[in-house]
């Protein structure tokens, strides 16, 4: 099976055609799976904006993972044929099971830093040492946080602990913040934004992510990790190697004399008809992936059918009879799909 490297994931985030919208409004991306949305409508947002990352706890030690190329695998309307599915782990793009309704949990209300505060954070032990305040009004802490591009390529260059984390995205929105201007006179100065403000403006998109790596520290037993399984069912693996064929497809090695012949040159043109080979090689073997899903299913309903009573079989067979009122001996494929 490929792995998504990390430079494979940048290469792939440069070029879809929506990054820099995403990047250029960080509150809307922030504010993706918030709000009145019930889990699977959450989970379905991220399905729609595949190169967003979601990042929650991950299974072990106090760090953090992140999913992306969301996917709902299956038939919407049958309950036991739908299978929610991401690729996990920007750096290797291991394709997983997700259960939207532990993704997007959150904490009961709890005292917490202002934004101001977590902006401030530039070390491992002023995090450490921010606790909570006893006064004021209590927050909760989302369990998730959903990134813009730029900030998941970021993140790659983390040991994803909380700490490093939200050290990350306080440099990444300072660095995002253009440079005030100089002001022409004393008025224009007096007018101008002082350093707290300018901080709690470039970090208010930003505020519940920041709580969210803060309360893994100071809120960690009340902060869960989702529920995440490998792939089992033939739909979703398929499903996984297609999608990895795309974002990394494999690249044989081969050996190229340059010179100008026109021989060489006609090599040359030889490589787009290669990659075009590939391509439709990897198309391919997916149709035969899910030829094989589709005739497993079918096996499973003719076993299903031979363990009907007899009298229950002749019903469904009556159901089906044509126009002439001529009864079918055997089970037609709409007969066996209500099994």
């Amino acid at each position: 099976m490929n792995t998504i490297t990390t430079h494979g994931w940048a290469k792939w985030l440069n070029e879809h055609p929506t990054r820099a919208v995403y990047d250029k409004n960080p509150d809307k991306v922030m504010a993706l799976c918030g709000g009145p949305l019930g889990l699977t409508s959450r989970f379905k947002k991220l399905v729609e904006n595949k190169n967003l990352a979601l990042l929650s706890r991950a299974p072990l030690g106090k760090k953090c993972q992140t999913t992306f190329h969301h996917s709902v695998v299956g038939i919407p309307m049958m309950d036991d044929d739908v299978h929610y599915v991401a690729l996990a782990n920007m750096k290797f793009g291991t394709g997983v099971e997700l259960h939207p309704t532990s993704l997007f949990n959150s904490t009961s209300p709890q005292f917490v830093p202002t934004t101001l505060d977590l902006m401030k954070v530039t070390s491992v032990t002023e995090y450490e040492e921010l606790t909570p305040p006893t006064t004021g009004t209590k927050k909760k802490i989302n369990a998730y946080a959903v990134l813009p591009p730029a900030l998941a390529e970021v993140y790659q260059e983390t040991d994803m602990t909380p700490a490093a984390l939200l050290i990350a995205t306080v440099q990444h929105v300072k660095v995002l913040t253009p440079a005030p201007t100089t002001a022409a006179d004393d008025q224009a100065q007096e007018a101008a934004e002082d350093t707290d403000t300018i901080l709690k403006r470039i970090g208010a998109p930003y505020t519940d992510l920041l709580r969210f790596l803060w309360g893994l520290h100071h809120y960690d037993v009340t902060i869960t990790t989702p529920t995440i399984g490998s792939l089992q069912d033939d739909d979703t693996v398929a499903w996984a190697a297609s999608v990895q064929e795309i974002i990394a497809p494999q690249v044989k090695e081969k050996t190229v004399t340059m010179d100008l012949t026109q021989e060489d040159r006609n090599g040359m043109s030889d490589g787009a008809m290669t990659a075009m080979t590939k391509l439709s090689e990897s198309m391919v073997r997916y149709q035969e992936a899910a030829a094989k899903v589709q005739e497993s299913k079918s096996d499973s309903r003719l076993k299903a059918w031979n363990k009907l009573p007899r009298i229950q079989q002749n019903i469904i067979l009556l159901a089906g009879a044509d126009s002439d009122a001529q009864v079918p001996d055997e089970p037609t494929e709409e007969m066996l799909a209500i099994l």
